[in-house]
């Protein structure tokens, strides 16, 4: 997500029923580290990397080969990792060099009988980051919503739905209320302003009103002046 809230897009998921237990982490190499638990299972588990440019289509389990439980990573260097974890269920979590080239856990760093030692935090001078520019504007109460055709869902559009008759409205609602109906473009097309920051959800309708395709998850936008956008069109 941009740090305006602009942009919000899918950037990755394991499989079904995993969960992320650690932050994650970019190296210098351009790949992102962290720590993911194996489905049904809330204990720490796997080292994982994705690469940045495909995180959707890149996973590598680093240490699927190491028999440990990890539950944390910091990146060093793109060949040394500083990681949490325990050989045993029994032992607490110690800290162990990491070799993400060999997928191989290097010599013990620090450990404690006593105590779980989780999250390593290396402590450097950090360049501040790049602003990114932004059209947000407070001033402004509205956000700008378009689509080029409500009635296109994906290119393997079953028969079923094909045969549930075309949409030529759509209905935005809100928690507990409706916002209004739209009639669309002809090319099932349209262009409105929405209510900035608060969350909302649109269904489309037939000529007779009736729902064809019902409400999608929750969205929301942010302020934007819509002076300088225009309605793409499809040829």
């Amino acid at each position: 997500m941009r740090p305006d809230g602009t942009k919000a897009d899918l950037f990755y998921r394991g499989a079904a029923g995993n969960n992320l237990i650690s932050s994650a982490h970019e190296t210098s190499d351009g790949k992102i580290v962290f720590t993911e638990s194996e489905k049904g299972n809330r204990q720490p588990g796997n080292l994982v990397s994705i690469s940045y440019n495909r995180p959707l289509h890149s996973r590598i389990n680093l240490g699927s080969e190491t028999g440990v439980d990890f539950y944390n990573v910091l990146p060093l260097r793109p060949d040394n990792y500083l990681v949490s974890c325990r050989k045993t269920d029994s032992e607490c979590f110690a800290l162990y060099e990491f070799d993400p080239v060999k997928k191989s856990l290097g010599q013990e760093v620090l450990s404690d009988p006593d105590y779980d030692i989780l999250d390593a935090v290396l402590v450097e001078k950090c360049e501040k980051p790049k602003k990114l520019p932004s059209e947000v504007d407070h001033q402004v109460k509205t956000g700008l919503l378009l689509c080029q055709d409500i009635n296109f869902i994906n290119e393997q559009m079953t028969d079923n739905f094909a045969n549930a008759g075309k949409s030529l409205k759509i209905e935005v609602l809100g928690t507990d209320t409706t916002y209004g109906v739209v009639q669309v473009e002809e090319d099932g097309s349209f262009y409105l302003k929405v209510m900035a920051d608060i969350p909302f959800r649109i269904e489309t309708l037939d000529e007779d009103g009736k729902v064809v395709n019902g409400p999608c998850s929750w969205l929301w936008l942010r302020p934007m002046n819509g002076a300088d956008v225009s309605l793409p069109r499809r040829s």
